[in-house]
């Protein structure tokens, strides 16, 4: 009934049917409610909240990474104030310390580029290039027109 009646087509449309929130809806055949009832009459939709229930269940089998009703914590790799202090200690110590994956802002542009060159030439002979092998590429064709233009 999703997909045919409903035409559920996407993981937005199942979370639209699942999360609908309509305080007179009452979880039997017949509820009046207002979106089951649209349902009911413009979808031929038999059974609304069975429709819904199963978009419930649906939406539960979805990994948080994917769910949109889930909401994750963004990524944030600088280290906490602790963290900075025991790495401060830890290189005062000559011990380990965490590795701190914030990049620091270069103050240009020219500072933010680094090459990495050997001081030294690799090899003191110039570079060569084989000579072209020599293919006949073009050939004469000859070609027979009949016919004025």
């Amino acid at each position: 009934c999703l997909r045919e009646n409903h035409k559920v087509t996407s993981v937005q449309h199942i979370s639209d049917i699942a999360n609908r929130n309509d305080p007179t809806h009452r979880k039997c055949k017949e509820c009046m409610c207002n979106p089951c009832s649209k349902d009911r009459n413009n979808l031929k939709c038999t059974k609304p909240f069975k429709c819904a229930q199963l978009a419930k269940d649906m939406m539960e089998c979805i990994l948080p990474k994917w769910n949109p009703n889930t909401t994750t914590q963004s990524f944030n790799p600088d280290l906490t104030s602790d963290q900075i202090t025991a790495n401060e200690k830890a290189i005062k110590k000559n011990e380990l310390v965490l590795f701190d994956p914030k990049i620091p802002l270069p103050s240009s542009v020219e500072e933010g580029f680094r090459v990495f060159t050997c001081p030294e030439p690799q090899s003191k002979t110039p570079a060569e290039q084989d000579p072209p092998v020599s293919v006949e590429l073009y050939h004469p064709v000859s070609t027979d027109i009949a016919g004025t233009h």
